[in-house]
């Protein structure tokens, strides 16, 4: 029994040179302790490296490691190195870390890369404007903010530039007008704080200069209200440069009260960067179908049981103080009316430079006109 097992192991260890000298590659290979690369042969193969920061030389860790066009993928450990195993098509690996350039490295005949990485530094140096125009990093702030650039606004146009900050900015919420183009567009920032209508709305600010944006409407008639639109309709989109929106009670210090809802600055473009003459012509056209046009009587005038016959408009003529349509049906017969020629060459409707006699009756007499 003790011969056949040292026959055995004897002939395993000549069948192991054997398999060294008829594969010197591999042997060197294993011997250096890299893993079968594409020149192998073998389907998918197993590539390693280590990830670092090429500010301080620290190790990266849960770097995000991909094959390019795959689905492959792998996260390096607290020391920042990685094991991933690709295919033998593999191209390249791309390295990926938030606040980092990303890096696409080629494979080639590769089994060990290293990658170093740098920071991004564009997007940890972002400028903001804050109150009264002072501009600084949006990282060294203490306070919520933020910033939508004037191309965005430009994007899909708004008649009301307000309704362009709809979804662009986290806690802002807007309601557009419902009464077509002009209408007022309802901005508030982190939920409403007065039970007022219109008390709500941020302080908008344009380079530095406080506009009032509440809602301008006329309600002499009952309830029948006019909707002249906010004040910050007035503003062209075309002319922002950038919007910053504080939100947080630090960020209005500097306005006081008016700031107590929020604060929206507005920075205008300015011929800062360019040279020579330039002009930029655009046109936005909207169209629109009213889905329902009232229904207008066009048979009776003005007045009212059918009678009408214009004095001054205050009563001096017959039911001349009504505004109502209940006058006489139109059919082409003679009335003094508003428009009728005055001997004197005034309008009747001319009462306050018309002469009067003694009693205060007009002195010139008015020619009626077909009533139609």
């Amino acid at each position: 029994m003790k011969n056949c097992l040292k026959r055995s192991r004897y002939f395993g260890v000549l069948a192991s040179i054997f398999l060294l000298l008829i594969q010197p590659v591999s042997a060197e290979s294993l011997k250096a302790g890299v893993s079968p690369g594409p020149e192998s042969g073998i389907k998918n193969y197993i590539i390693t490296g280590k990830v670092t920061d090429a500010g301080t030389g620290e190790p990266l860790p849960f770097v995000t490691v991909t094959v390019k066009n795959t689905t492959l993928g792998q996260v390096t450990d607290v020391n920042g190195a990685y094991s991933i195993t690709v295919p033998d098509d593999a191209e390249s690996l791309i390295f990926s870390f938030v606040g980092y350039v990303n890096i696409e490295e080629l494979i080639g005949n590769r089994t060990v890369i290293n990658v170093t990485m740098s920071e991004n530094v564009t997007s940890l140096d972002e400028i903001v404007v804050t109150a009264l125009g002072v501009e600084r990093e949006q990282k060294a702030l203490g306070y919520s903010v933020q910033e939508v650039q004037g191309d965005e606004l430009t994007e899909a146009r708004e008649t009301n530039v307000v309704n362009s900050l709809a979804g662009r900015v986290a806690g802002v919420q807007v309601v557009g007008g419902s009464s077509g183009v002009g209408s007022t567009s309802l901005i508030t920032i982190r939920g409403e704080s007065s039970l007022i209508p219109g008390q709500n709305s941020p302080l908008f600010v344009i380079d530095g200069i406080p506009i009032n944006n509440r809602t301008t409407s006329n309600r002499t008639e009952g309830n029948l209200e006019t909707d002249y639109g906010n004040g910050a309709q007035d503003i062209n989109p075309d002319d922002i440069e950038s919007i910053s929106v504080l939100k947080g009670p630090n960020a209005t210090a500097l306005y006081g009260s008016r700031g107590a809802n929020g604060v929206i600055l507005i920075t205008t473009k300015s011929g800062k960067g360019s040279e020579g003459f330039k002009i930029d012509i655009n046109q936005n056209v909207t169209f629109e179908e009213a889905l329902r046009i009232p229904r207008y009587q066009n048979q009776y005038g003005q007045g009212a049981g059918g009678e009408f016959e214009f004095g001054d408009g205050f009563g001096a003529g017959t039911n001349d103080n009504i505004d109502e349509s209940w006058g006489p049906r139109f059919q082409g017969q003679p009335i003094v009316q508003h428009n009728s020629p005055a001997s004197s060459g005034f309008r009747a409707g001319d009462f306050a430079l018309r002469q009067r006699d003694e009693e205060g009756n007009f002195a010139d007499n008015a020619t009626p006109l077909p009533w139609t």
